[in-house]
């Protein structure tokens, strides 16, 4: 079977489109990764409590307050104030839903 020139330069420009939706998507998954553990940490550093302890809670609280706090971008609200609270859950919430469009690139990643 013989493939014109353009046919195959259009395939490979779709093929380059979608690796690289799925490369932003898992650069913007470790993004939100790194920054939801920073504000772990200081969570558990305000509270004198282990980072582990803290990553269990918000790991299985992510669902419910990340529906809360949809709206908390981006907080530099210093101490373990409710901002802090609500951007670690917002930023593991975007990590885990970067990390699922991985699979479906072609679908948007709502805020």
């Amino acid at each position: 079977m013989r493939f014109r020139l353009r046919t195959l330069m259009i395939v490979l420009a779709a093929g380059g489109v979608l690796f690289a939706r799925v490369g932003y998507l898992k650069r913007m998954a470790a993004f939100h990764r790194r920054e939801a553990s920073a504000r772990i940490a200081r969570i558990a550093n305000n509270c004198d409590l282990s980072v582990a302890e803290v990553a269990k809670t918000v790991r299985e609280n992510v669902d419910e307050k990340a529906r809360e706090w949809s709206d908390v971008r981006h907080s530099s609200r210093d101490g373990l104030g409710t901002d802090l609270n609500a951007s670690a859950y917002f930023h593991e919430a975007m990590a885990d839903r970067y990390e699922r469009a991985c699979y479906r690139p072609w679908q948007p990643v709502r805020p």
